[in-house]
């Protein structure tokens, strides 16, 4: 009845297996379709901050060339015109007294326009560094589950191992087979690595061996590992003992 109801568990075990593995696959899918989002917004970032790069400059060029532009006569374009000038212009307590010309007025609008445009590109900006910083956290709870999916995938694992070892499971079986090539490289990475070393220094030893002292080691080992024996060795020993007690009782007092 006890094989009985470990066999359908472990049944139950590969049903689950079977649906936790195509839940990863689709993760995983997942995961990859965020990544390329995110290489995406990450392009049209670089290319919007290029864009908002340019309409700086841009804006600061027409704003020295409406500035200074309309001052300027024509014969006079050494630096230090152009710097005498500006400061008059500066020096002012407002432009009203300053002619606006045609080129001023269109070079203002066009200023104008570039500066909602850089609002705009601001503003895009900002939603894709939000939607950036959602995708993000979005991708971090899917590796996070993926993760903790795993951690359920190997802990199955080893209770598959633990039933076919503790019963008559056939290793051989397609269905072991494939469990164990999908899950045995996550088991053994879970191991601590200072466990494995433990266990093969000890494989190590016992191989090097005497005859007797792999019987006494194998007899030691099945005792330990074997609470049932452990209690009828206790028990034999305990018989030993009164038996050669009354035994040694029964001859003295024969003797005398």
């Amino acid at each position: 009845v006890e094989l009985e109801r470990k066999k359908s568990e472990l049944e139950r075990e590969d049903k689950g297996s079977e649906d936790s593995a195509v839940l990863r696959g689709e993760l995983m899918a997942k995961e990859q379709t965020i990544q390329s989002q995110i290489r995406e917004i990450n392009a049209q970032k670089m290319k919007q901050a290029q864009l908002i790069k340019l309409i700086k400059q841009l804006e600061g060029d027409l704003n020295r060339s409406s500035i200074i532009g309309p001052s300027l006569p024509k014969e006079r374009n050494d630096h230090k015109y152009l710097s005498d000038s500006f400061d008059v212009v500066v020096s002012n307590d407002s432009f009203d007294d300053v002619p606006l010309s045609s080129s001023f007025s269109s070079d203002f609008e066009n200023v104008s326009i570039l500066k909602s445009e850089r609002n705009r590109f601001e503003r895009q900006t900002k939603e894709l560094e939000q939607q950036i910083k959602n995708t993000l956290r979005l991708l971090d709870d899917v590796r996070e589950e993926n993760d903790s999916m795993r951690r359920d995938n190997v802990q199955l694992y080893e209770k598959i191992l633990f039933f076919q070892k503790n019963s008559n499971v056939d290793a051989s079986a397609p269905d072991f087979l494939e469990l164990k090539d999908k899950y045995q490289k996550d088991y053994e990475q879970n191991l601590s690595p200072f466990a494995q070393f433990h266990e093969q220094s000890r494989k190590k030893r016992v191989e090097q061996m005497g005859i007797m002292d792999k019987l006494i080691y194998g007899a030691t080992t099945f005792f330990y590992q074997n609470e049932s024996a452990r209690t009828l060795l206790a028990v034999y020993a305990a018989f030993l003992h009164l038996l050669t007690f009354l035994t040694t009782f029964v001859c003295v007092a024969g003797a005398d």
